[in-house]
């Protein structure tokens, strides 16, 4: 897999990217790994990223703003710099501390909603599962017919 990212990694590229490959020596990468270094030593500086892992920690909504546009705003910053390496439950937990009182109140019913769903589905499934294979006749053979 990782070969065929190197193969196809300079298709992905424009204008400064694509003359920064270019000019690089030939053979001096081998590997994905090496090229993906190599790539955010140029393009994306500790410095730079140290500044876009600051704006997502410290990312919030603005007033008026619907949850919808929030949310975009923050995919947008987050696909601004791709490798900025949070964990994912940390970068949802970024996002709701930075909702408006009334959107993380709106969250945090919704997640109780979910919660009592699934705890139903929990006890309800099995024993509708296993009432449907009955009236199926799927355990036909436990009564002794055909």
């Amino acid at each position: 897999m990782n070969t065929i990212r190197l193969k196809l990694f300079p298709f992905s590229l424009k204008y400064k990217a694509k003359t920064w490959l270019q000019n690089l020596r030939s053979g001096s990468i081998r590997a994905w790994d090496e090229m993906q270094q190599q790539f955010l030593k140029k393009f994306f500086p500790s410095h730079k990223t140290n500044s876009f892992n600051r704006q997502i920690t410290i990312f919030t909504q603005k007033p008026g703003e619907t949850f919808y546009q929030y949310w975009d705003r923050y995919r947008d910053l987050l696909n601004t710099c791709p490798h900025y390496g949070f964990e994912t439950w940390r970068l949802v937990s970024h996002f709701y501390e930075g909702l408006t009182p009334k959107d993380r109140q709106m969250w945090n019913w919704c997640a109780m909603e979910l919660l009592k769903i699934k705890t139903l589905m929990k006890q309800w499934v099995p024993r509708l599962v296993s009432w449907k294979c009955l009236k199926l006749g799927h355990y036909r053979h436990l009564w002794g017919t055909r």
